[in-house]
C-alpha cells in the first residue's frame, strides 16, 4: 500500500510511542511526503525536540530514521500534474495541499 505522510503526521514520528513510527516499520506499507516537509522539520526542531523531551541526538537520530523511512519526492518528479491535481480539488488550495493530493493519486 502507498500513503501519503502530511508534515504533521511527520512530527509524530519523534513522540515516544508514536503509533505513527510503528505503523512505519511495516514492510508492506510505502509512505511518500514531498521533501520540503525536511526542511519543515529543520524548522521546527528546537520546538519538537521541546514537546517530545528528546535531546539533540536523539532528534538527529529519529530525523535520520524518518529520512530512511519515507520516500521524499522532489517537486520536478511531480511538477507536470499539479496543475490537474489542482483542478481535481473544489477549493483552490494551497501549494503544499496540491502536492499531498498529488502525490496520493499517483
Amino acid at each position: 500500500m502507498k500513503f501519503i505522510v502530511d508534515i504533521n503526521i511527520l512530527f509524530t514520528f519523534f513522540w515516544k510511542n508514536s503509533i505513527f513510527h510503528t505503523i512505519c516499520e511495516r514492510e508492506n506499507i510505502r509512505l511518500f511526503s514531498p521533501v520540503y516537509a525536511l526542511e519543515e522539520i529543520e524548522k521546527y526542531e528546537s520546538e519538537i525536540i521541546k514537546k517530545a523531551k528528546l535531546t539533540k541526538k536523539e532528534f538527529q537520530r529519529l530525523k535520520e530514521d524518518l529520512a530512511m523511512t519515507i520516500n521524499f519526492m522532489y517537486e520536478d518528479e511531480y511538477a507536470l500534474f499539479l496543475k490537474s491535481a489542482s483542478m481535481l480539488t473544489k477549493e483552490l488550495p494551497k501549494e503544499k495541499e496540491v502536492s499531498h493530493f498529488l502525490l496520493f493519486v499517483l
